[in-house]
């Protein structure tokens, strides 16, 4: 830990000498844009017309194209700014395999909440990836930094990113408090069919660090309901966690009861399954899916636990392991290719549903670094 301290204070005082050596060179040729250092994430807004998402080599609109931004572009990292009144930002983003580095009107960049788009900013969430597969990763999460000294167990064949998970010892205590162990909040943050709170129709924050598959994210916070590893008992399931409101009917707190009570008898099929299976069992550690759920409770329980039909929307695959607070875990699923987000109609919920809906905008809607606490 102190080496990886070390070497972060080493980058931090060589991008400050950077920083220096360029304002000095700026002055000293007599350049009328003072280079400032300013290193975040941002996303692109007040797009216009096509032009202003040129990327140019001088912070002047007559200044050479080197590249272009695209207009949905979320994950591009400004790394400096002029001190003209025109302000111009210098922007670093990627183009398949190679980056594209230039200035940019800042008026068009805006920075991002979630801070994650390098592996040096995801660091700075409490997370590093040790890729397996560097070339199955974007670019921007191919460095090989220092790991955090808690690596994700059980999760390689699991989860949809091509990397070893670690943690640091901030995050892993953070979530500790709200009840997590390592297993289940590595169990949780690699749920890459999550992407909703269950409970309040909340957009979690995450990144997805492959370069081909849109659906292997991590996430950056979690509910706490996710901590036993077991949300179809935990969590008051009002929502879908991929699609949100799953359904035409008005979003009524009793038509929200329904929703819960289906996922509900959902996790407590599985439960009673899970709790006989466990008092019989051999091995001390295994992964069940959809065909060993069969083998072990039939077709009907596994129907309704895995829901396998296309959208498939029930769970992914169990871990069974003596750490677990419940001696089972489960990641959810769902099917990628139907459905769209439905957002919370909190017209007709009853007050205590609004409050907790609005409590979770400055709760989970952020990184679990800027969450705002109780």
């Amino acid at each position: 830990m102190r080496d990886q301290l070390l070497q972060r204070h080493i980058r931090q005082i060589a991008a400050s000498l950077i920083t220096a050596t360029a304002v000095f060179l700026c002055t000293l040729l007599g350049n009328h844009t003072a280079f400032a250092q300013a290193t975040y994430c941002a996303h692109v807004i007040n797009v216009t017309y096509p032009d202003t998402l040129k990327i140019r080599s001088e912070p002047i609109a007559s200044a050479r194209i080197v590249g272009e931004l695209d207009q949905n572009a979320s994950d591009v990292e400004v790394i400096g700014s002029s001190g003209d009144v025109d302000k111009w930002v210098r922007v670093r983003s990627y183009d398949d395999e190679h980056a594209i580095e230039g200035w940019l009107n800042s008026k068009y960049i805006e920075q991002d909440p979630i801070q994650a788009c390098t592996s040096e900013h995801l660091a700075s969430s409490g997370i590093v990836l040790i890729p397996n597969d560097r070339t199955a990763l974007k670019p921007q999460y191919r460095e090989a930094l220092p790991p955090f000294p808690n690596k994700c167990p059980y999760s390689d064949d699991h989860h949809y990113i091509s990397a070893q998970i670690t943690v640091s010892d901030g995050m892993l205590r953070h979530f500790q408090d709200e009840g997590f162990t390592l297993t289940t909040l590595c169990l949780a943050i690699t749920s890459s069919r999550v992407q909703l709170d269950p409970e309040t129709n909340t957009a979690l924050p995450l990144v997805t660090p492959e370069k081909d598959n849109l659906y292997g994210w991590i996430l950056l916070n979690v509910p706490p309901c996710f901590r036993n590893g077991t949300p179809l008992l935990d969590c008051e399931m009002y929502y879908h966690w991929f699609w949100g409101w799953p359904s035409s009917d008005p979003q009524t707190s009793a038509n929200l009861k329904k929703e819960r009570d289906y996922y509900l008898s959902m996790g407590k099929t599985l439960d009673t399954t899970m709790r006989k299976y466990i008092a019989h069992r051999t091995s001390s550690t295994v992964t069940l899916e959809y065909d060993d759920f069969v083998q072990i409770a039939g077709d009907a329980a596994a129907q309704q636990v895995f829901n396998p039909d296309t959208p498939a929307k029930g769970v992914g695959y169990i871990l069974v392991a003596s750490d677990l607070p419940r001696g089972y875990a489960y990641q959810l699923t769902a099917g990628t290719t139907a459905g769209e987000v439905i957002e919370a109609d909190t017209t007709n919920l009853n007050p205590d549903l609004k409050m907790k809906i609005e409590k979770a905008k400055v709760t989970l809607a952020v990184p679990w670094t800027l969450q705002a606490k109780p």
